[in-house]
């Protein structure tokens, strides 16, 4: 758990009340976002990260077609496409995705009792440096990670991501 300083106990208090259901409202979590951000709370927040994620539109808009398999597989110019093969192609760019990754989430433990959490993404712009995008609380680890596909189509894992999912998003 993170040490929080004693000007914003008040306030992760109100913000565990409120993730644990003992609070109507969320207070505004700014102060404690802006101090895990700008304050001596930042290498807790990248020491917690949870893993890498990708952005499934993003890869779908350069990969997922027809088209862009043929140049990377030795496809015939009309051969149809099956599905298990889009599929195959797309998790094995999907694989590579996340193996390249810059960007990723973070859940940074706020309350040990009960247990709560203050989830985030980081995304990497490369030598502009990081943008965090905090993403709200919760009572456990299991509970964030699933939140995957709410957050701007982000994804820390492929197992998240149906077959379904990627035929929908496959263009001709």
């Amino acid at each position: 758990m993170v040490h929080i300083p004693s000007e914003l106990e008040a306030l992760r208090d109100s913000a565990v009340a409120f993730a644990h259901g003992r609070l109507k409202t969320c207070p505004g979590l700014k102060p404690i976002e802006d101090w895990f951000e700008n304050g001596e709370g930042w290498d807790d927040v990248v020491m917690s990260v949870e893993g890498g994620a990708v952005c499934l539109d993003s890869i779908a808009d350069h990969y997922f077609s027809n088209t862009v398999m043929r140049d990377y597989v030795d496809l015939p110019p009309k051969a149809r496409i099956s599905k298990a093969q889009k599929l195959e192609f797309a998790r094995s760019r999907l694989e590579y995705a996340f193996q390249q990754t810059d960007d990723s989430i973070h859940a940074v433990c706020i309350c040990d009792h009960p247990e709560t959490y203050l989830g985030c993404f980081i995304f990497g712009q490369g030598q502009a440096g990081w943008i965090v995008e905090w993403v709200g609380l919760f009572k456990s680890r299991e509970e964030f990670i699933p939140i995957d596909e709410g957050c701007n189509g982000y994804f820390v894992d492929q197992s998240y991501i149906s077959d379904e999912k990627i035929l929908s998003l496959w263009t001709r």
